[in-house]
Order: structure tokens, then sequence, then C-alpha cells
């Protein structure tokens, strides 16, 4: 009896685990604008495929399922900086 008593505990809690991590899936998304920008100071900046970045932002287990954007950056004087900035516009 008691074997059966943790299996069908055991059981129960996998499929609360199971529930509850499929709702927070679907129920994922950002309350703030996410905001990246560029701010170049005597670099050179190429986007490959132009400078927008589209897609559907959904979570992933990897960065290689995620949206991505090439980017070549040459500096042009030593020393330079460069930050990355990005505006999330439609959730």
């Amino acid at each position: 009896m008691k074997n059966n008593k943790g299996l069908i505990i055991g059981i129960i809690g996998l499929i609360i685990v199971m529930i509850g991590g499929t709702y927070a899936y679907y129920r994922w998304n950002s309350t703030s604008n996410i905001n990246v920008s560029v701010k170049i100071s005597g670099n050179t900046v190429t986007f490959v495929g132009g400078s927008n970045v589209t897609g559907t932002l959904t979570p992933v287990d990897s960065k290689e399922e995620g949206i991505k954007k090439d980017i070549t950056v040459k500096a042009s004087e030593a020393g330079s900086t460069m930050s990355l900035y990005m505006e999330l516009l439609v959730l």
C-alpha cells in the first residue's frame, strides 16, 4: 500500500509540474519594453540582410534556435567602442 501511495503522489506531482511548465511557456511575455541601441564611434557597421530584425519572440532551449541577426563591425580608429541597443516594438 505504501508503494502505491508513493507512486500516486509522484504521478500527481509530475502532472502538476507539467501543467505548470506548459502554462508558463504559453503565458511568457515581457511587461516592459526591452531596448537595445547601437552607439557607434569610429566604426563601420554592416547589417547582413538589412537593418530590421524580425521574428517571433518565444522562449527557446538554446541560442541557436532564437532570433539571429549578423552584424559586422570594423574599427576605423584605435580605441573605438560600440554599444548595441535594440527596441522591441511589438510583442
